[in-house]
């Protein structure tokens, strides 16, 4: 399985997840405020072809394959509660799921120290969708 991210080079929060399987476009995932004309161009184009994908580069986002292990996020969380049911919560998400919650952990980090929040364990971090959540 293959996961790629495209983002703006001028705003990191516009990105276009496509996740492949065997070459083959499985999900696609794009955020609200992905600008049209990207989106039409990378349709129009069949960029969404693994292959095309890892040789595109252009109008302005560049691509990156993200391939996201428990472990890595395990890691990344920082916080060792609970590893068997945070398990159980991260093989219920989806792979585009997996890789937004891995990049949604340093915005809820900076969001629960700015405010004074404590940290959700991993397991409930996963099982709320907090990556979802506006930081």
């Amino acid at each position: 399985m293959s996961k790629y991210v495209c983002t703006s080079k001028t705003n990191t929060e516009i990105k276009l997840v496509c996740v492949y399987e065997d070459k083959k476009l499985i999900e696609m995932k794009a955020a609200p405020c992905f600008r049209q004309t990207q989106l039409a161009f990378i349709i129009n184009n069949e960029l969404w072809d693994e292959d095309k994908i890892i040789a595109y580069k252009g109008i302005n986002i560049t691509i990156e394959k993200i391939d996201v292990t428990f472990d890595d996020f395990w890691i990344k969380y920082g916080k060792k509660v609970d590893k068997q049911q945070a398990i159980k919560e991260w093989n219920k998400l989806k792979d585009f799921e997996q890789s937004e919650a891995y990049q949604g952990i340093n915005p809820y980090n900076k969001f629960c120290e700015k405010d004074g929040r404590a940290r959700k364990d991993p397991c409930r971090y996963l099982s709320n969708k907090c990556w979802l959540n506006e930081y």
